[in-house]
């Protein structure tokens, strides 16, 4: 399980090639200890959260939630289990137990811990230093034993002496003058090697003879014996001629039409003969008369052209013989499909209006219903819109819509503002960004989410009291500047209506 979530890692972009191989290097039982390996060796783990939560295994088990776990499901797991397996048991449910994971994709891991707890688990992902944190002030004595046993005392340390001389020595080629040394003895049989022996090959080779120079070396051709037999004619029977294959005669002309000795070559193409026209049918007669056999006088020259004189009117692609010229190619119109039109808008093309939107948010009640209007109103203009709520430093999916865009896939986004991308840009300088998508594990992250197609995303702020509260997000955009300033102003629009909601709610 720990190689097929490091493979997907490596796919994400979350990890490199040299990072996986040396985590792997040290054989993680489970995803657990691969995560906690790769959090050790720098990769972010807020990157590692939003994967799982761009996989499904939300909501997200931040410090607090786990601080607040019910005591009754913690006692269901143990704590050495806890420990080794980087989990730790939440609350109850209905469907099942809420676990915190480091790696709630790791089946195997789910389904230990749903043998020892004797019902269904749900894993949910959480952070991993949060994680050990929690499970640490869950089980004490465990994390005391972690600690006692993860160092040996000082005591018990060996103590590492240099050898005088070196064990190791290095080896040469004995020659056949030396003797052992007096009192040791050999480990193995004695070789001797002298100094003009040439050394053996380890690897048996394959002997090559090369045949010698000269005449007399070059071997004798063996003269073939052939059997033949003439067998004789019997009487009677005449020596039958037969005829020659027609071939290509130096003139023009084929087998069927010879060439005429007097016919000159052509400087030109030659044009078909006139066609006459065919005579009408005649009755046929009682009795058909036996055709004679044609004669070397009646034959007829080679024609021009392999279409008959009766077909010579039918249209076979090339030049018409009628005087009438040909009608023009019809011209063929391609087909434009809606969204092709759509992203493509000409001049005469107008955009939906975007003046109800903007009442129906002006009189929202409450903030749902102004961020899915925004979203609505975001949508005439880009394939696909979404609101992220800035809470905590993280970007969490409020609402979306369009594109096929499900419930569950923007509660689940989650974009830390603390990693490069082009979000945490936004937030910071409160600066709206259009154009293509970033390169960040982060940028990967929310355009896997939204299913992106390659076109341009935009991301305005919406800001209250000069502080950004969220993102309004719009991908594929389409390449006119009225898309770029509606999405601004459902922006705008959005943070005023915050404004005027929380303004109502304190009076």
């Amino acid at each position: 399980m720990a190689d097929d979530l490091g493979a997907r890692l490596l796919r994400a972009g979350l990890v490199t090639r040299d990072q996986l191989a040396e985590t792997l290097a040290t054989a993680p039982a489970h995803g657990g200890a691969l995560v906690s390996a790769l959090v050790a060796r720098g990769v972010p783990e807020d990157a590692i959260a939003g994967f799982f939560l761009a996989d499904g295994f939300g909501p997200l088990m931040e410090a607090d939630d786990l601080a607040k776990a019910d005591p009754g499901a913690r006692r269901r797991l143990p704590g050495a289990m806890a420990s080794d397996l980087l989990a730790m048991p939440v609350r109850s449910s209905p469907a099942g137990l809420v676990v915190a994971m480091a790696a709630p994709s790791d089946r195997h891991a789910v389904r230990e811990i749903a043998r020892v707890v004797g019902s269904d688990v749900l894993p949910t992902v959480a952070c991993v230093r949060a994680l050990r944190a929690a499970i640490g002030d869950a089980y004490p004595d465990q994390a005391k034993q972690d600690a006692a046993g993860s160092e040996p005392p000082l005591d018990d340390r060996p103590t590492l002496v240099e050898s005088e001389p070196p064990v190791l020595e290095l080896v040469r080629r004995r020659t056949s003058g030396e003797t052992p040394a007096a009192g040791t003895a050999p480990l193995g049989p004695r070789l001797i090697v002298e100094d003009d022996e040439p050394a053996l090959p380890l690897v048996r080779t394959k002997p090559q003879h090369t045949p010698p120079r000269g005449v007399e070396a070059v071997p004798a051709p063996v003269a073939s014996k052939v059997v033949s037999k003439a067998f004789a004619r019997p009487e009677g029977v005449r020596r039958m001629q037969i005829p020659a294959a027609p071939v290509r005669h130096e003139g023009r002309g084929t087998a069927e039409y010879p060439a005429m000795k007097d016919d000159p070559e052509p400087t030109s193409t030659p044009s078909p003969p006139p066609s006459t026209p065919s005579p009408p049918p005649s009755t046929p007669a009682a009795e058909p008369s036996t055709p004679a056999p044609p004669t070397p006088s009646s034959l007829t020259p080679r024609p021009t052209s392999i279409v008959p004189p009766e077909h010579e009117r039918w249209d076979f692609g090339g030049p018409s013989s009628s005087s009438s010229p040909a009608p023009p190619p019809r011209k063929l119109t391609p087909k434009v499909g809606p969204r092709a039109r759509s992203e493509l808008p000409s001049a005469r093309s107008t955009l939906p209006e975007v003046g109800t939107v903007l009442a129906a948010i002006r009189g929202a009640p409450d903030r749902d219903s102004v961020v899915r209007l925004a979203c609505e109103g975001a949508v005439t203009v880009a394939r696909t819109a979404i609101f992220l709520a800035l809470r905590k430093g993280v970007l969490k999916g409020w609402e979306g819509t369009g594109g096929g865009l499900t419930h569950d896939a923007v509660r689940n986004l989650w974009i830390p503002t603390t990693s490069a991308s082009m979000l945490k840009d936004v937030v910071e300088h409160r600066e709206a960004y259009v154009g293509p998508y970033g390169t960040a594990v982060a940028d990967g992250l929310f355009r896997a989410a939204v299913g992106s197609r390659g076109g341009d995303v935009a991301l305005h702020p919406v800001v209250v009291s000069d502080h950004v509260v969220g993102v309004l997000c719009a991908d594929d955009v389409l390449p006119v500047p009225i898309a770029r300033q509606r999405i601004e102003l459902l922006a705008h629009a959005v943070g005023e209506a915050f404004k005027r909601i929380i303004v109502e709610r304190k009076g």
